[in-house]
This record gives C-alpha cells, structure tokens and sequence, in this order.
C-alpha cells in the first residue's frame, strides 16, 4: 500500500491497457479515472486534482503529446507528472510537445514499476526538487 495515495487519469484508446493500468493503479491504493476519449480528457482534468497523467502518445484521433501538453498547460498543477506510453516506441513530432511528458515508457509497462515512478517522481516535485529539463 502506498503512502501516498495519488489521483491519476489514463488517457489511452486500448481498453485492455487502460484497463490493466488502471486495475494495478487501483490495487496500490491510488484513485484512478480512465478516459478513452482524449476529447474529454480536459474536461475530466477540470473535476479532479490530478497528481499524474499516464497518456498514449499515438492516440487514434489526436497527439497524445499535444494532449499532454494541453493538459499541462491548462489543467495540472506544476507537481503533476505525466506519462507518455507507446507500443512502438517513442516518435516526438515536435521537441516542445515531449516537453510536456516526463517520462516515456514503452508497452508492456510493469505497473509495479510505473507505481513506484510515480510516487518518486511526485514525491521530488512537491519538495521543489526539479527533474530533468526543468528549471
């Protein structure tokens, strides 16, 4: 069980991925909000304090990385993380739009791991502690 417990919206079209982060998430304590539509992703930032957006960066019908970017933007507090996830691999259409995504990770994804990541990554950022490529 975790110490903290986060609040993380997955925004990804594979209902058997989103489901499976979303069971392992919830199964370590964390509140989880799947979103399949990134249409509706911002909406569902607007009625929730997010700590951590896990997002496919080759949606169906728009830019993981400009919904990323988007969210980061306009709906998530500095400390929020994000996670960019891809079954090919990582292709960045534009530098400024991997910039919004703090860390890239490739499926199959070990959801004890993605946990653990994001309790680190979250844990640094709410002490001011900066990551790479921030100032």
């Amino acid at each position: 069980m975790p110490q903290i417990t986060l609040t993380v919206l997955v925004v990804d079209g594979d209902a058997l991925h989103a489901r499976a982060i979303r069971d392992a998430l919830a199964h370590d304590g964390h509140d989880v909000v799947v979103e399949p539509d990134p249409a509706r992703a911002a909406e569902v930032a607007t009625r929730h304090a997010l700590d951590a957006v896990i997002v496919d960066v080759d949606l169906p019908d728009r830019s993981g990385y400009k919904l990323a970017r988007a969210l980061r933007r306009h709906h998530l507090e500095h400390a929020a993380v994000v996670v960019g996830v891809s079954a090919e691999g990582i292709t960045v259409e534009a530098p400024e739009h991997a910039l919004a995504i703090d860390v890239h990770l490739r499926r199959p994804i070990e959801t004890q791991f993605l946990s653990g990541l994001l309790h680190y990554l979250r844990t640094h950022r709410r002490r001011g502690e900066t990551g790479p490529g921030e100032r």
